[in-house]
């Protein structure tokens, strides 16, 4: 396996039923030159070179405080999710993920915000000794996943106090309370980026994320063709993907059917 990818790759339409919905929806965000997280909502133009403009963004983000940190569903950050792995090696994630996806150099989407999920290994053990309810199977110490959840619990029972509405620093949001700016910073550029995980879970299942290499952008990624490093689609879609858009063929990625 190569070490890392000079690209970020995108897979969409996971949760729908088919190959022929997936590709519809690669079609769709071809001829938009948007991604978008779900919970993101836009107005956009084009300008006179054809590139998107988006005139409006508000995130739509929230935080349920009776969840816990390490199940990923406490902080729903709108983010779109891309891989770091070599195009020649994406046989375990398509298999996670479907097999449509885009492609883009790593320097293009780093300008736009991406950066890299921060990996917790779940299970592994730290040096803060477990409460005596939690000290099971003689275990004294207190797995990493719990120790986080612990902590942020505390932090959002004590400090930001819910009911309270902490907004996430969109833009250039002006906190003069140090407390306020480092709740907004937690909030929304922290937390959403912890990904837990169980290492000891062989590489092809859904909960070893590790592999994946996941890297976040928050928002939208507005692009145009030409900023496409690759599209990977199964290779009996590949003469509808050059007829349907201006993709050149050197820029398809196919996967065997």
């Amino acid at each position: 396996m190569a070490y890392i990818s000079p690209y970020l790759t995108h897979f969409v339409g996971r949760s729908l039923p088919t190959d022929e919905d997936r590709y519809r929806l690669l079609i769709t965000i071809l001829e938009h030159g948007l991604l978008r997280a779900p919970d993101w909502s836009d107005a956009s133009t084009r300008n006179h070179e054809g590139r998107r403009v988006i005139h409006k963004m508000q995130r739509r983000s929230q935080i349920n405080y009776s969840r816990a940190l390490s199940r990923h569903d406490k902080y729903l950050s709108a983010a779109i999710c891309f891989c770091d792995i070599p195009l020649d090696d994406l046989a375990i994630h398509t298999t996670k993920y479907g097999r449509f996806g885009l492609s883009f150099p790593k320097t293009f989407l780093v300008q736009r915000g991406a950066s890299p999920v921060f990996y917790v290994a779940a299970t592994s053990p730290t040096d803060e000794i477990a409460p005596p309810e939690r000290q099971y199977q003689g275990h004294q110490m207190l797995p990493r996943a719990e120790l986080f959840d612990m902590a942020e619990k505390e932090y959002a029972d004590q400090i930001v106090r819910p009911g309270q509405p902490v907004s996430s620093p969109v833009g250039a949001t002006p906190y003069r309370d140090p407390l306020e700016r480092f709740k907004a910073f937690a909030n929304g550029y922290l937390f959403p980026f912890l990904k837990f995980f169980d290492p000891e879970k062989p590489d092809d299942d859904p909960e070893n994320y590790y592999m994946e290499r996941e890297w976040r952008v928050l928002g939208v990624v507005v692009f145009n063709t030409t900023d496409i490093a690759k599209v990977t689609i199964p290779q009996a879609y590949r003469g509808r993907l050059i007829a349907d858009t201006d993709i050149l063929p050197n820029a398809i990625h196919s996967l065997p059917d």
